[in-house]
């Protein structure tokens, strides 16, 4: 099973074929927050962090089509204010850097579960966010092997 986001395009290339994960508008952003012991990353409706090495943490909020920097830096003090209440912070993380980009998600309902035709047997499959979804794909994955229940 090839099972990576932004580099599904190239692994699959490897096998001869031509997959594509659409990018999407994406905000990331850093911050600090010295009270927060994580170690892992969480995703919630309200924000989605994992720890960083270089950064402290790393978050991503999705950016709507058009709208301003703004606007896209509010929804960010959202996560940060839903971070603070979620892990009962005495005070609110420091932004650091925030940075719009595309990131890889699938289109239509955002999983990407299909047969590679040169490497019978083999799944791509690529999700967002993956982590949070991973007993859902792994049911995906095993219909498209064995067929729906």
């Amino acid at each position: 099973m090839l099972a990576c986001g932004t580099g599904l395009p190239a692994l699959a290339e490897q096998l001869g074929e031509d997959i594509e994960v659409a990018g999407v508008p994406a905000a990331r952003f850093t911050f600090s927050a010295p009270e927060l012991r994580l170690d892992r990353v969480v995703s919630t409706p309200d924000f989605e962090i994992r720890p960083s090495a270089r950064h402290g943490f790393v978050g991503a909020e999705d950016v709507v089509p058009g709208e301003t920097e703004t606007a896209t830096r509010a929804r960010v003090g959202e996560s940060l204010g839903a971070v603070r209440e979620a892990f009962g912070l005495p005070r609110e993380p420091v932004l650091g850097d925030v940075t719009v980009g595309l990131r890889p998600i699938p289109p239509g309902d955002g999983v990407l579960c299909v047969p590679l035709a040169s490497a019978p047997g083999v799944l791509a499959l690529a999700a967002h966010p993956g982590v949070t979804l991973s007993a859902s794909l792994a049911l995906r994955a095993a219909e498209q092997l064995v067929g729906p229940r």
